[in-house]
């Protein structure tokens, strides 16, 4: 009877020390969702924050970018009277104000249109090669290299024309200057 009550005395035991530890990993588990709800929350603000943040920066990039528009329409204006030295002139002065500006590649191609009208077909060459080098996103680069091809046909210099045209077709196949290109390109070849 004494070996049952021991036995009896020490599963009371295991079952109290079960029930302890049992307590402690429901206060633990209860602590871990308190924590990851925690986390969540903070989470949350700070996307919150960062989406209120985002938004004042979208509406501080397109203050900036009428601003920053109408400087460059400002710049443009010569070219409407032909006046390609006064454009280029504004049109430099607005890249050295702006040089990360979305626009910027546009002031350089204009730059390269200013000498191509001029004739001065040696810079022009440059200005648009400095379209496709420092401003490879922008639109204006399929633009630059018909203008770049054409410039190095005008000058005699077929085999420049012919690979800076190519590089048109291939890079920028869906454009409407690579239409052009290939007209030009069947030209040179005749």
């Amino acid at each position: 009877m004494r070996n049952l009550e021991t036995r009896l005395a020490k599963l009371e035991d295991d079952l109290k020390n079960q029930a302890d530890l049992l307590k402690k990993r429901d206060d633990e588990i209860k602590q871990l969702r308190e924590s990851a709800q925690a986390a969540q929350t903070t989470q949350a603000e700070q996307r919150a924050e960062a989406a209120v943040a985002t938004d004042r920066l979208a509406e501080a990039n397109l203050a900036e970018s009428d601003a920053i528009r109408k400087d460059y329409e400002g710049a443009l204006r010569p070219l409407d009277k032909k006046d390609y030295k006064t454009a280029a002139s504004r049109l430099k002065e607005f890249i050295k104000k702006y040089p990360k500006s979305k626009l910027a590649g546009n002031a350089q191609y204009w730059i390269g249109e200013c000498s191509y009208a001029t004739k001065d077909l040696g810079q022009a060459i440059v200005e648009f090669d400095l379209v496709r080098s420092k401003y490879p996103q922008s639109d204006k680069v399929p633009a630059a290299l018909l203008k770049q091809g054409f410039a190095f046909a005008n000058m005699g210099e077929k085999v420049n024309a012919r690979l800076v045209l190519q590089e048109l077709v291939e890079r920028f196949p869906q454009s409407a200057e690579a239409e052009r290109a290939k007209q030009r390109l069947k030209a040179i070849e005749s």
